[in-house]
């Protein structure tokens, strides 16, 4: 009488491990480097697009953001994207360190549409992607700030 519910008890211990299981992705494999610029370079753009320059600030390279501060960065930072596309992205196959993305966005700009294209340059820091920035950064940026 005492095992009685033993065989019930590990058929359902068997049934929630199988279900808890089969929730993990099995496709779970990292990332190839082109695929993780990829993500990294929309990223990018969602963050430009949400007026989110902390966080465009956050994925540059190091190198900038040695020179540059944040506070300087955030200043006069205001463009409307009304969209993107991503055309290209490349990993040097030499180095798989650098990239490149080309990216044409819509914006508008003293009343008036604009489509541009911006390629960016990538680099691989400690593993994750980083846009290499300049300042300024556009031809706007001189005629906002």
């Amino acid at each position: 009488m005492k095992y009685r519910y033993f065989p019930l008890l590990v058929m359902g211990l068997l049934l929630f491990g199988a279900n808890f299981l089969s929730a993990i992705p099995v496709d779970a494999a990292p990332l190839s480097s082109a695929e993780a610029l990829q993500e990294r370079v929309n990223a990018l753009w969602q963050a430009k697009q949400e007026n989110d320059w902390e966080k465009v600030y956050g994925m540059s390279d190091q190198k900038f953001r040695k020179t540059v501060t944040q506070k300087k960065f955030l200043q006069g930072r205001s463009m409307v994207i009304n969209g993107y596309s991503i055309s290209t992205v490349e990993v040097d196959p030499d180095s798989q360190l650098k990239g490149a993305s080309l990216v044409i966005f819509k914006t508008i700009k003293f009343a008036m549409p604009f489509e541009i294209s911006i390629k960016d340059e990538w680099v691989n820091e400690d593993g994750v992607w980083n846009v290499k920035l300049s300042d300024p950064r556009t031809p706007f940026d001189t005629m906002t700030q």
